[in-house]
């Protein structure tokens, strides 16, 4: 497999370490290793309780998308890997563009193969029509519960969630500024590097106006596993 060449927005001053929610500095994830077999708690929220955050500025609605609490449960786990789960992980902030198509879900696969690490945060973003209609909130929670399971089942990271109102590429771009992520990685239609990135797509737009973070287009299956950063 080729090298991903690499395209990195301008920066006035070299990077420095990240800065997560709670506002603690962040140090780069700890490599992947060889785990013992676990088993897996799923503790589903209450949706009678569920509270739905939800913000209009200068027609920028999105609405958080409650996801289950996931706790790791592994037996006799050795010292490294009780340190790796616990509160004292840091990691990376990744945001990672899906829809209901099999391209958003190849490019959650590679992210989850080739670029997500242990401790990562992974950000889930679904550009919408309508964040008020409760059908597509709906359809859209579903969906990233089943990538945010199967994101924790294989790297033990954790996702955050949110549909936001839109057109897809300027949805990335303005979550990519808000989350100053470490990687944008969005799918694309295109059987090429060189056909999704002229092809007019959402990863075309992402690609040429995402000043934020690196992006990393992952073509469809059909492509192979290149991508573009």
């Amino acid at each position: 497999m080729q090298p991903p060449s690499v395209r990195r927005p301008p920066l006035a001053t070299p990077p420095s370490t990240s800065t997560s929610e709670n506002g603690k500095a962040s140090s780069p994830g700890l490599c992947r290793r060889s785990r013992p077999a676990a088993e897996y708690l799923l503790q589903l929220p209450d949706w009678r309780m569920m509270e739905t955050v939800e913000e209009d500025v200068e027609e920028y609605s999105w609405r958080e998308v409650v996801l289950p609490h996931l706790v790791p449960v592994v037996p006799n786990a050795p010292p490294e890997l009780e340190r790796e789960t616990g509160e004292r992980r840091r990691g990376r902030d990744l945001l990672v563009a899906v829809d209901f198509g099999p391209n958003s879900k190849h490019a959650f696969d590679w992210a989850l193969a080739h670029f997500a690490r242990l401790a990562d945060t992974v950000h889930l973003v679904h550009a919408v029509s309508s964040v008020h209609n409760e059908i597509v909130y709906e359809k859209s929670r579903e969906l990233m519960e089943d990538l945010a399971v199967e994101a924790f089942k294989t790297l033990l990271v954790r996702t955050k969630a949110r549909i936001v109102e839109g057109e897809a590429g300027n949805v990335i771009c303005r979550e990519a500024e808000r989350l100053k992520p470490a990687a944008v990685i969005v799918g694309t239609r295109g059987r090429s590097l060189i056909q999704s990135v002229l092809q007019g797509s959402v990863s075309e737009y992402c690609f040429h106006n995402c000043k934020a973070a690196p992006i990393i287009i992952v073509p469809g299956k059909e492509a192979g596993e290149q991508s573009v950063l």
